[in-house]
Parts: structure tokens; C-alpha cells; sequence
């Protein structure tokens, strides 16, 4: 009897495996949702403490009624350090409004990494106890998310922006 287990588990594996192809296929938008869950929902109600100010808060919803780019990052973090030129153009050139939360951070390490680099945010939440990665749903940083008016995400990247990722993801919302 065990060894018709052992023969049967493999055969269900495949299967299993065979029924999530056929679900992408039939589905491709499927795993986009799953790695992006925010796509389509309400931006997070979360107040943070801001940083350089934390006797003060901001919340996305400070932001309602207008665009609004999110993005998560670190200072320890090479890619948010290899997409901050992008971070900056888009705060010279764009006409949106740019929320920063600084996560998996120390306050001293995000303070010396905007000094350094520039701070091309409006404002930046410091994400303490890790509240904002887990309603924000990342995976990691950098992340960048655009909620519009309305208060949805519409885009949700995962990983370091450039301009043509700009221009080919973001683009058609943001307001010109």
C-alpha cells in the first residue's frame, strides 16, 4: 500500500502542476495579481511618523484627490540607490506628488542616504514596526506604487525604476 503512495505523489505533483499552466494560460493576468496584490485596491490607510519630523504624521490619504507616487525603499538597499536619479527627475520634471516610505531602516542610515543622494520626496514616512510592508504588501524594496484620485493603486513596479520603465508603466496616468 505504501509504495502505490509513493509512486501516486509524483502523478499528483505533475497534475498539480499541469493545472496551474492551464490556469496562466487560461488567466495570464493571474500572477501579476499574485506578485502585485495592491493593483486595483484601496492605497493603505496607515499613518507613519515622518522622518525628520516624527512628532508629525503623514498618511497617503493626506494626498486625496490627486495623484500619487509611493515608493518604498532603503538606504541599504543598491537598487533604491541605482533608481534615486530616476526619483529625482521625476520630482524636478513630473507633476505628482512623491510619498517615500523608508523601511527596514535605521533613522540615522535614511536621514544620511537623503543628504547624500538628495531627497526628491514631498514627504517620507518612516516605517518603524514594519506596518507599511506588511499593508503595502512588498515583497521587498524598491517598490513603487501610483495611486490615483480615487485612492486605487493603478501600477504597482517591483524593483528600481529608470526612465524608460517610467515612460513605458507609468506614463499613460500620470498627469502632464
Amino acid at each position: 500500500m505504501n509504495r502505490r503512495l509513493l509512486y501516486a505523489v509524483p502523478l499528483l505533483v505533475l497534475l498539480a502542476l499541469a493545472l496551474v499552466f492551464v490556469m496562466r494560460i487560461l488567466d495570464p493576468e493571474a500572477g501579476d495579481r499574485t506578485l502585485r496584490p495592491m493593483l486595483g485596491k484601496p492605497v493603505p490607510a496607515l499613518e507613519l511618523p515622518v522622518l525628520g519630523d516624527p512628532g508629525r504624521q503623514v498618511s497617503p490619504q493626506d494626498f486625496a484627490g490627486s495623484w500619487l507616487l509611493v515608493n518604498l525603499w532603503g538606504s541599504w538597499c543598491a537598487p533604491c540607490r541605482q533608481e534615486h536619479g530616476e526619483l529625482m527627475r521625476i520630482s524636478r520634471e513630473e507633476d505628482v506628488p512623491l510619498l517615500g516610505i523608508n523601511t527596514w531602516d535605521t533613522y540615522e542610515a535614511a536621514q544620511d542616504f537623503l543628504a547624500e543622494l538628495g531627497d526628491p520626496f514631498d514627504v517620507v514616512g518612516f516605517d518603524v514596526d514594519g506596518e507599511a510592508r506588511l499593508e503595502f504588501a512588498v515583497t521587498g524594496v524598491p517598490e513603487t506604487l501610483l495611486v490615483d484620485p480615487n485612492g486605487l493603486v493603478v501600477v504597482h513596479h517591483i524593483g528600481p525604476l529608470s526612465a524608460a520603465l517610467f515612460e513605458q508603466a507609468f506614463r499613460e496616468h500620470v498627469p502632464q
